[in-house]
């Protein structure tokens, strides 16, 4: 009985796969126990019985099969089967090679024999039910125990498998390989036993394990099919599968595990990649070919639709099928009759169509019930024919006769023969029929339909998994490039570990109902990535966590160093269903690698495939059809609908169980909650090109609920700790932006029938904030830069958005921004080429949902409305200690901003009804704080003050759906407000505030270039925050001090000219100070690098002194603390002497102890530089740019600053290094001059002069000497100790500055010993002729150019100088001559200034030129005033500006006023060179021989404008008066006054514009204006207008077809803005009253600027109109007012944005009289398509400049008109996020509203038909009574200008502006209507500190 049966499985289960299994071959050997098959080769179509269609076995084999079965001892024994060297060679059906016909031969009949085999695996398991049905008693239980004893010692070995897939013709080739696959039987320790060793288990339990040795994948290179030239894409990996089953315990657990042994990797080549999946696209396309000439793609989809349908219809044509066969219809009705050739063909193309697993299942049902019928069948006539013969034999008689009817009779009997069809009986059809009725029939196959048998499977009440994946990794390499290349490595992802398990346990809940217990959880132990080497994801050091609320013995057995679990628990208790959540995840580093995410994507991205025709061979009698390639499938939206329609399918059909299980569903979610949740924020780093890096992290949350919550009553408690913010400059520089701070909230909520509520408290300790430009520029180019990453070769457009208004949603904008990107024609619908996800998922779901879908929508709706309408409060308590905001430079903090909130902190309480929102931040404080370098101290900018803030907004007017509120904010100032204002903190902040709002915007500061460390300055390095120059003749030793690490030390060699970084020793390890020595001598005091400062170096006399030069860097200077700085214009040789004797030391000075002084801090030198009789030598100077060296003397360039050597140096005993000084001699080399005589310099020393004189012998008698102004310069640096640095600077003995910008001066100059401020009266003669006493000198100087003279000794004291000066041309006179005292040269007093009248001629007016000296020896020439003609005129008219009718000094344009032009008026004459048409009459003055005409005017202190009427025409000019820029007129202080034109009209747009003016005759001027050109233009000014003056003008442009003229436009102070013109576009044939084919919209924008107009034209608007509707029933249009019948109202498509303008802007009163009032308003109309007859409402807005929101009421639509940058943008969204899309507007029922958000209402009506004209049924919008209302209240402001100390360090900072206001109060009213703003101060006071002032 077992053999046979175990025969008959073999036969089954091999007999359809393999060759040469016969029951012969079998019989003997599994009789005898022992079956060996050996040298067996596998059916071509084994794989498509197994379910791989389209696959066909080219060569396989099977070495041996062996099975050994111990018969005598089965209950014990073991039982053991072998499968060895199975070898498969796989090909695709669908390669090309073969006929079309031939191809879909072999697939239907592989399809059938797939087909045959399922269906006998379903007759054998059907069988196996009903053999265990029939079973009872002992022998069912002792056969079960025997099945499963044969099952526990039962093992199976496979060997030796490789599986090979081989294409030629596409070029591939992989296969799989493994050396062995064992199913052994173990005990629950699952540990292998011996051969001979018996299993032995408790009861029926079982316990297998799979082992998996070795598996690997190998595949070829792109394009080759050798299989010897295939690698690894998966190394060899092993993997076990533990199954144990305990029916005692009704426990089936699984665990599974995969590369635990060894690591395994996966190893992707991009051309393997990209070659396989053109490959398998090439398949899918043949296959797909094959396919649908087997099924057309109408049928496909008709199939897929119908699906149960269909394979209904499948079974009763297959059921007829087998009817007829077997000869067991009659034919009486349709229904029996054999299948017509169109119903065979419906038969073949369901079966090409269906699955093989539905068709099997379907035949067998079919035939199952066939066979019962002919059983039946066959029976009945078994009993009619053996009573056929029984009569038989009675008639006949004998012994014979009955004996044969006996044995007839037997062998009928259905005992013994199987079931036989009607055909084998041999009697008439007719008689056929009568055996078995129709209904009978049909009762026979209903009783048969039930299939159960099958579908029915008993479950485990335990099920556990367990899935453990061990060593894995993931390589992806991309092979376009070469070996060795690090970008070759794409990915590296290696895992370590990760851990699955679920556990399933059914129970019954606390309501009696049957449930279940589960538990899954995750975890992971290591991972990271790499690409190209470099870290892409790493594991950030791990948290110290607590347990998850899990028992200890459950953490003691998680898995070792988890860096991530997920928990979630599912409990029944006996009070309760509790979910229990907890999730634990370490920090993770995010490198985002810029282009990392889109080479991803394009590894993995399939290739271009382009399909070609495969088949040339193709069969002479195919159809077109066979040789027309498919395309490649389906679009994803295709996919989608495919889906959403099978799901609509299936919830038809299976409306019953859905429901029944969704309520099962509801019914079992868990009663409360439990939350206990760690994550870590992935801590996440975005390269920004060009900047540097950012490192953003949001730090640990933690989430947890104290206890078990109900969902209607939830309490949490979270905790936020660790947030980083991080930016890393290009050059090292880390500015930690945000510091940690824990964070901690709480949250109730609170859930009723009557109202929803929550309640929040949040606790904030120190939020301190460091903000740098570097930095803030950083982070605002991170999400640009992050997006780059991701999307390398996308630039995301900047799209207008209105997110002003919350009903607008983020989806419906998005959907703008694509529409407008591409806007939809008239032709075209935008709502199908754009469809909103608002309406696709209406649409959707009412697929879905079937007829009723739109039922249970409004349900749903109604069900959300109702959640709104109920009570909803929020209180929100926020109480931090402070927020302290650090401004700094990239080196250090210059600003201090800190915020304090007193408790209870702020607090917010909102509520829905009545609708109120309040705002309490109770007494907060603030104060800032300033760094003053110099002390290093913080200084009080800002005083500590008390301020509080209160907002409140509530409800106004009766009705709370009108949307008016009432906003109320109050700021209090509840302490006196006092500001101080220093020179270091106006400069700083005028320096670091400006890079602040720089940063704002990209690319706004300086890149620089880091890769020169070293240089002078401008050599590059420019991003080198810490740099170093040594002036020291010795090598000196610096030690950083850093808490990080103590190795920091760096040798300085003397420099020079060139500097040193510091960056990589300072930045990097966060050295926060320095010490500097000798080698091996003792160190210096500590060197704060936060502030300037400086400190001695022991046993050398030199210093290290830390100096700012610009704010972008530090230097730090290490030289002796006296330095001699050239700011000459020569090279200087400097010698030194000894202080007792005076002799010269013999010092070698090198090279290396002088610098350039810009590195130092000192402005570089002027370029425009003249000097005053030098001679030079014969040698000349040296042109070398370093200073040259010698025995005994330096020689320094211009600008070069130079250390004195530290013997040389005389300090006053007890001084140290206070008051050093040093005797020094100077000579300018390659000149003819002697070194002076030895002066001492120094701190404390006198201003002295040097005076060179010439050689004795062998000098022209005309040389003179030279002399220099030696001053020392002593800056104190009081921290850490005092110390005096001095700086000698050595300057001409004279310098003129030329600051006029017309002309040349010619100066003499001579010594005066007048008193100070007095004046020659004498003119140029004074100095020009003899001066017996006193010579002079002339000198020439250039306009904007320094004249160095050193030909006059400088006296500190005693005698001044004399100038006169005269302009360039020989007819210029000399002017009176000005003298100025030493000292005040010296000091640089301003009321020492001098006049200096020139004239540009002797009949001409003097120019009020000053004399003004700066200091050092130092005088300007300037002129305080000028006038710039840009009057536009040309050809033969010009103007000019003359004073009591002379002209002033002028030259191309400008003219230098006089010194009364304030108070005095000018007389402006315009002039022509040659005739012009003089209009006689006009008022004017005119001398027909001069053709000029005068004006007298009076030049205004600001602007003025300038009305003239003259003989040939009317002008309008406007003066405007400014200031020069100082640095362009080498610091003087002037001011320009310029004539401009009024009007000047500018063409923006890229077509020639006609414009007409009209003046106050009626009479019009019409001109051209070119693209890009402007033109100005003068008009007549009417009387009374002069002060204001304006005009009126038309304009179109020059196009075909014509457009016709704007409406007018006012050209005027009041129009200042952008005015938007529709100006209708006329046809081919335009006439009069036709109706305009377009509206072209233009916009002429009106800029006033101080008595100047300009206006600009341009094409399209400030005003915008888009549709924002998600509805599909609604078609928007816009209607500006004024619009004639003859233009159309503007279409506005759905997404578009569509500008829009008036015709007539400005109101015209009758007359013709034009007002600048302008006229802004609109009617809206929208067409409503979804209603029985398209319905059209208006609806007008009065003034669409006003930010407002409208309500429709009762369309569930709204009107928003909001400002979105320059623009104003009128949009109609969607009152409801959620409306319906099908409603339609009604007078009696209006649309759904839903979410609908309380506004101001509009109610529309009447019906007009046609976009004509205005229509009386208008509706005009109700302005709603919306208020805002600010209240500022100060008791008092005070600013303090403070003083600070310049020289001495005991000078006291004092105060030198008191400005003191009291009780400020500022209120601010605005409502629909007007707008209102006062303040107010009641008291003020301004004083001035210095002694002796008021």
């Amino acid at each position: 009985m077992l053999e046979s049966a175990l025969e008959q499985l073999l036969l089954q289960f091999l007999a359809p796969y393999v060759d040469g299994i016969s029951k012969d071959k079998l019989h003997l050997g599994v009789f005898s126990g022992s079956l060996d098959l050996r040298d067996l080769k596998v059916k071509p179509d084994a794989l498509a019985l197994l379910g791989w269609e389209g696959l066909r076995v080219r060569s396989g084999s099977i070495k041996l099969i062996k099975l050994a079965v111990p018969w005598s001892k089965l209950y014990t024994g073991k039982v053991k089967a072998s499968i060895e060297c199975l070898h498969l060679e796989v090909e695709n059906i669908a390669d090309g090679t073969k006929q079309v016909c031939e191809a879909l031969a072999e697939m239907r009949a592989a399809k059938q024999k797939a087909i045959e085999v399922r269906m006998d695996q379903l007759r054998e398991q059907a069988q196996v039910v009903e053999d265990g049905d029939a079973a009872v008693g002992k022998q069912k239980g002792y056969g079960v125990r025997l099945a499963r004893k044969v099952l526990n010692n039962i093992t199976v070995i496979l060997s030796d498998v490789s599986i090979s897939f081989l294409d030629s013709r596409k070029g591939l080739a992989c296969g799989l390989e493994f050396p062995s696959l064992d199913v052994l039987s173990t005990d629950q320790t699952f540990r292998e036993r011996q051969e001979t060793e018996v299993v032995q288990n408790q009861g029926l339990s079982m316990y297998k394990l799979l082992r998996l040795r070795e598996l690997g994948i190998r595949m070829s290179p792109a394009g080759s099919s050798a299989l010897s030239k295939a690698e690894y894409v998966l190394s060899p990996i092993s993997a076990s599968l533990q199954l144990a089953h305990e029916p005692t315990n009704q426990l089936l657990r699984v665990r599974l595990e995969v590369a635990t042994e060894a690591q395994a990797e996966v190893v992707l080549t991009r051309s393997q990649v990209k070659h396989l999946r053109s490959v398998q696209a090439e398949v899918a396309q043949e296959v797909q070919r094959l396919h649908e000439l087997l099924v057309p793609p109408g049928d496909e989809k008709n199939i897929s639709e119908n699906a149960a349908a269909t394979l209904s219809d499948y079974g009763r044509l297959y059921e007829r099928s087998l009817l007829q066969e077997w000869q067991l219809v009659g034919g009486e009705n349709d229904a029996e009759a054999p299948l017509q050739p169109r119903e065979l063909e419906r038969k073949q193309l369901l079966e090409d169509g269906l699955s093989s697993r539905l068709l099997a299942r379907e035949r067998w049902k079919v035939r199952r019930k066939v066979e019962a019928v002919n059983e039946e069948v066959a029976r009945r006539q078994t009993d009619l024919e053996t009573s056929r013969l029984e009569e038989t034999r009675r008639g006949r008689g004998g012994l014979l006769a009955r004996f044969r009817g006996r044995k007839d009779a037997v062998g009928a009997s259905p005992s013994s023969a199987p079931v036989q069809s009607v055909a084998s009986i041999s009697i008439a059809a007719g008689e056929t029929r009568t055996l078995i009725t129709a209904e009978e029939k049909d009762q026979l196959l209903h009783d048969l339909e039930d299939d159960s048998k099958v579908e029915s499977v008993d479950l485990p009440q335990r099920l556990c998994f367990e899935f453990v994946l061990g060593h894995m990794a993931l390589l992806l390499i991309d092979d376009r490039r070469a070996v060795g290349d690090l970008q070759r490595q794409l990915l590296h992802l290696e895992l370590k570990q990760a851990n699955w398990k679920v556990d399933f346990n059914f129970a019954t809940d606390h309501r009696g109902q049957d449930s279940a217990e589960w538990r899954t959880e995750i975890a992971v132990s290591s991972f990271h990535a790499l690409h190209a080497h470099g870290a892409l994801m790493k594991l950030h050091e791990r948290s110290v966590h607590g347990s998850f609320g899990d028992s200890e013995a459950h953490c003691r057995n998680r898995m070792p160093e988890e860096c991530a679990r997920l928990v979630l628990d599912s409990l029944c208790q006996k009070e309760q269903n509790l979910l229990k959540l907890c999730f634990d995840f370490m920090p993770v580093e995010v490198h985002m690698l810029p282009g990392i995410v889109e080479l991803l994507l394009e590894f993995w991205r399939a290739p271009e495939f382009h399909s070609t025709s495969s088949n040339p061979a193709a069969t002479p009698g195919a159809t077109s059809s066979e040789q027309i390639p498919l395309s490649r499938g389906v679009s994803r939206d295709m996919q989608v609908e495919d889906r959403v329609e099978m799901a609509k399918q299936w919830l038809e059909a299976h409306e019953v169980t859905a429901k029944d299980v969704a309520e099962k569903v509801y019914d079992r979610i868990p009663d409360k909650v439990a939350m206990e949740v760690r994550v870590s924020s992935p801590i996440l780093f975005v390269p920004v090109a060009g900047l540097g890096t950012s490192m953003i992290s949001l730090g640990m949350l933690h989430i947890r609920t104290p206890q078990p919550c109900e969902y209607r009553s939830i309490d949490l408690e979270m905790e936020l700790n660790h947030t980083g913010l991080r930016a890393d400059s290009l050059y090292g520089e880390r500015f930690e932006m945000v510091q940690p701070v824990p964070v901690r909230l709480s949250v109730e909520y609170r859930g009723s029938d009557e109202q929803n509520a929550v309640h929040c408290q949040v606790k904030v300790k120190e939020l301190s904030l460091s903000l740098a430009p570097q930095a803030v520029q950083i982070l605002l180019a991170t999400p640009t830069s992050f997006f780059q990453i991701l999307y390398p070769n996308d630039v995301p457009s900047v799209i207008d958005s209105a997110a002003v208004d919350a009903g607008v949603t983020t989806r419906a904008l998005a959907t703008v921004g694509k529409a407008a990107a591409a806007a939809a024609t008239e032709d075209s619908s935008p709502r199908a080429a754009h469809p909103s996800r608002l309406r696709r998922a209406a649409v959707v779901a009412g697929e879905v949902l079937g007829s009723d879908g739109g039922e249970l929508l409004e349900a749903v709706a109604r069900r959300a409305q109702e959640v709104r309408s109920k009570q909803f409060k929020l209180d929100l308590t926020m109480d931090f200690n402070a927020l302290s905001i650090t401004m700094a430079d990239s080196i250090q903090p210059f600003m201090r901003w800190r915020m304090e909130l007193l408790p209870p902190g702020l607090i917010l309480h909102q509520q829905k009804e009545p609708n109120l929102l309040t705002v309490n931040a109770g007494v907060g404080t603030l104060e800032v704080d300033v760094l003053n370098t110099r002390s290093g101290c913080w200084e009080p900018f800002l005083e500590r003050c008390r301020m509080g803030l209160e907002i409140e907004r509530k409800a106004s007017g009766s009705d709370p759906d009108d949307g008016s509120r009432a906003t109320h904010f109050i700021i209090s100032g509840q302490e006196p407000v006092r500001v101080n204002l220093t020179p270091t903190a106006v400069r700083r902040a005028a320096w670091i505030l400006p890079l602040f709002a720089a940063s704002l915007s990209s690319e706004a500061l300086p890149q620089a270039d880091c890769s020169d460390t070293r240089g002078p300055r401008g050599s590059g390095g420019e991003g080198v925050k810490y740099r170093v120059v040594s002036l020291c003749d010795e090598i000196v030793e610096l030690k950083f001090i850093s808490k990080h690490t103590s190795r920091l030390v760096f040798e300085v060699p003397p420099t020079g000219c060139s500097w040193r970084s510091l960056d990589e020793f300072v930045l990097p390890h966060f050295a926060t100070a320095v010490v500097a020595m000798l080698r091996g001598s003792a160190a210096s005091e500590p060197l704060p690098l936060e502030r300037c400062g400086a400190v001695t170096i022991p046993g050398s006399g030199f210093v290290a002194e830390l100096l700012a030069p610009e704010p972008s860097h530090r230097l730090l200077l290490l030289a002796t603390p006296l330095r001699v700085h050239n700011q000459s214009d020569l090279p200087i040789l400097v010698r030194i002497h000894d202080a007792a004797h005076h002799e010269v030391l013999p010092i070698h000075l090198e090279s290396s102890t002088a610098c350039d002084a810009t590195l130092l801090g000192f402005p570089p030198p002027p370029l425009a530089v003249v000097r005053a009789h030098v001679r030079p030598s014969s040698s000349g100077p040296s042109q070398t740019s370093t200073p040259s060296e010698s025995h005994d003397h330096l020689e320094l360039k211009p600008n070069m600053c130079c250390s004195v050597p530290a013997v040389a140096i005389v300090r006053a005993q007890g001084f140290g290094f206070r008051n050093a000084h040093v005797w020094i001699s100077i000579k300018p080399a390659g000149v003819q001059a002697e070194f002076s005589m030895a002066v001492e310099v120094g701190a404390a020393q006198q201003a002295c002069a040097a005076t060179c004189r010439p050689p004795a012998e062998g000098t022209d008698a005309s040389a003179r000497a030279l002399h220099f102004l030696c001053d020392s310069n002593t800056t104190s640096h009081p921290l850490p100790a005092p110390i005096d640095i001095t700086t000698i600077a050595i300057r001409p003995a004279l310098v003129v500055l030329n600051a006029l910008p017309i002309g040349d001066l010619t100066l003499r100059y001579s010594r005066s010993s007048r008193n100070p401020g007095s004046s020659s009266s004498s003119g140029g003669g004074a100095l020009g002729g003899r001066q017996g006493a006193r010579p002079f000198y002339e000198a020439f100087v250039p306009r904007f150019t320094r004249l160095n003279i050193y030909d006059l000794a400088p006296k500190i004291q005693g005698e001044g100088v004399t100038i006169i000066a005269r302009m360039e041309g020989e007819a210029a006179p000399w002017s009176p001559a000005a003298s100025i005292s030493s000292e005040a040269l010296f000091q640089g007093d301003a009321e020492a200034t001098q006049p200096l009248p020139l004239r540009q001629r002797a009949d001409g007016a003097a120019a009020g030129v000053t004399l003004e000296p700066i200091g050092c020896f130092q005088v300007r020439v300037a002129c305080p005033a000028w006038f710039s003609d840009r009057s536009g005129l040309n050809g033969p008219l010009r103007l000019a500006l003359t004073h009591r009718g002379r002209p002033l000094p002028h030259e191309a344009g400008l003219t230098l006023l006089h010194a009364e032009h304030t108070e005095e008026s000018c007389d402006l004459v315009l002039q022509s060179s040659a005739p012009v048409p003089w209009k006689q009459g006009s008022g004017n003055s005119m001398t027909a021989s001069q053709r000029a005409v005068a004006r007298e005017v009076r030049l205004p202190p600001s602007w003025d404008v300038i009305p003239w009427q003259t003989p040939c025409g009317s002008y309008i000019f406007c003066v405007q008066s400014e200031d020069v820029i100082m640095e362009d007129v080498l610091g003087a202080q002037c001011q320009v006054l310029t004539l401009r034109p009024r009007l000047v009209l500018s063409n923006a747009s890229d077509c020639t514009l006609e414009v007409t003016l009209t003046d106050q005759h009626s009479k019009r001027q019409i001109f051209q204006i070119p693209p890009s050109t402007s033109v100005d233009h003068h008009w007549a000014v009417q009387s009374g207008q002069e002060d204001s003056p304006g005009c009126s003008l038309y304009f179109r442009p020059i196009r075909d077809p014509p457009c016709q003229w704007s409406g007018v436009f006012v050209c005027n102070d009041a129009a200042a803005g952008t005015v938007p013109f529709a100006l209708a576009a006329l046809g081919a044939d335009a006439s009069p009253g036709h109706r305009a084919s377009g509206v072209e919209v233009w916009s002429a924008e009106v800029a006033p600027f101080r008595g100047a107009l300009s206006v600009q034209f341009k094409q399209g608007s400030d005003f915008v109109a888009v549709n924002l509707s998600a509805r599909m029933d609604i078609s928007m249009a816009l209607r500006p007012s004024g619009c004639d019948g003859t233009v159309a109202d503007v279409p506005v498509p759905f997404g578009a944005q569509v500008p829009y303008g008036w015709m007539h802007p400005f109101k015209q009163h009758p007359g013709g009289v034009v007002s600048g009032t302008a006229r802004r308003a609109v009617e809206v109309v929208l067409h409503f398509t979804a209603a029985p007859q398209v319905l059209e409402r208006r609806f007008k807005v009065k003034d669409v400049r006003r930010t407002q929101r409208v309500l429709l009421r009762g369309y569930d639509l709204a009107l928003v008109i909001s400002r979105v940058g320059p623009k104003t943008l009128l949009s109609l969204v969607d009152q409801s996020p959620s409306a319906s899309v099908s409603s339609s507007p009604s007078s009696t029922a209006p649309a759904l509203s839903v979410f609908a958000l309380p506004q101001r209402q509009l109610s529309g009506a009447g019906n007009t038909a046609g976009g004509g004209g205005g229509s009386s049924n208008t509706t005009e919008a109700v302005v709603g009574g919306s208020t805002f209302k600010l209240d500022v209240k100060f008791s008092c402001l005070s600013i303090s200008i403070v003083e600070e100390p310049c020289r001495e360090v005991s000078t006291i900072p004092r105060d030198l502006l008191y400005l003191h206001l009291e009780l400020i109060r500022l209120e601010y009213r605005r409502s629909a209507d007007d707008q209102s703003l006062k303040f107010a101060i009641s008291e003020a006071q301004v004083d001035c500190q210095l002694p002796g002032r008021a």
